[in-house]
């Protein structure tokens, strides 16, 4: 079994040791003792000091290192440096501050230790239960500018989000819709699809022409339905293209309208 040979000395109960705060206040501290003989309280103070030191680096050499702590200096320091290194850098090496490469494993503050690859082209996290995360950065060649985030068991991805250089976001090759631009009574998204709405009014003027907000890029589905006082008649639409349409009713009323369509 390791041991730490390096005891403490005037560490026990009642030793002849100076007290800190006479200690602080001594000039001897500054100068040492230059003449006459040494108080022993002051004197078994340094050597406290010095024991005390010593068996804490012998200790932090036997616990983490595994090794013997003893008075050979150059052994000592190289086991102290050692035990150090085991602590701190035990899953491989620190990265410098520009550029390197990380490999082997990466301590995360999780119940499992998760492992970080090295690969070019992505860093993958896994864990011992076989669950990994890889991550893929701009540089990665199958989709430049973009970025990677897989999620799986094994050596294969069960799911991906995937970020592109124009901004769309992709989960599992399908394209996550969102919201392009929008504005009173209109709104795009960026799969293409746009929806304009309107309470086209008139009274009992008839036919009743809507021009769109937003053009289409090709003519949308259009549908209307009356809006009045219990007017029961159906609403018909004519004239439409990409910029307007034209509804009637029978009843002249005005009409709650929805036309849906691609904008690009």
């Amino acid at each position: 079994m390791p041991t730490n040979k390096l005891l403490p000395f005037a560490n026990g109960a009642g030793a002849n040791v100076q007290d800190e705060a006479t200690w602080a206040s001594l000039p001897d501290v500054a100068t040492g003792f230059v003449s006459g003989l040494a108080v022993s309280k002051n004197f078994n103070r340094i050597l406290a000091q010095g024991g005390a030191a010593g068996y804490a680096i012998g200790k932090v050499v036997v616990d983490w290192l595994g090794q013997d702590a003893t008075i050979d200096a150059t052994t000592l320091g190289t086991n102290f440096e050692a035990a150090l290194d085991a602590r701190y850098n035990k899953f491989g090496n620190y990265l410098p501050l520009a550029g390197g490469t990380m490999t082997g494993n990466i301590a995360w503050n999780v119940p499992e230790n998760p492992r970080l690859s090295g690969a070019s082209e992505y860093m993958q996290i896994g864990y011992p239960t076989g669950g990994l995360i890889s991550l893929r950065p701009l540089s990665f060649a199958s989709n430049p500018g973009g970025f990677d985030i897989d999620a799986g068991f094994g050596t294969g991805a069960s799911v991906r989000l995937r970020g592109k250089k124009d901004g769309s976001l992709a989960w599992n090759g399908k394209e996550i819709e969102r919201v392009d631009s929008s504005g009173s009574g209109w709104i795009r998204y960026t799969s293409g699809l746009q929806i304009v709405y309107k309470l086209v009014g008139g009274g009992y003027v008839r036919p009743i022409s809507w021009t769109f907000p937003k053009a289409f890029a090709s003519n949308p589905v259009v549908t209307a339905t009356t809006y009045g006082q219990g007017d029961i008649n159906g609403v018909s639409i004519s004239a439409l293209s990409t910029t307007s349409v034209t509804f009637t009713n029978g009843g002249g009323w005005s009409c709650y309208a929805i036309a849906i369509g691609a904008w690009k």
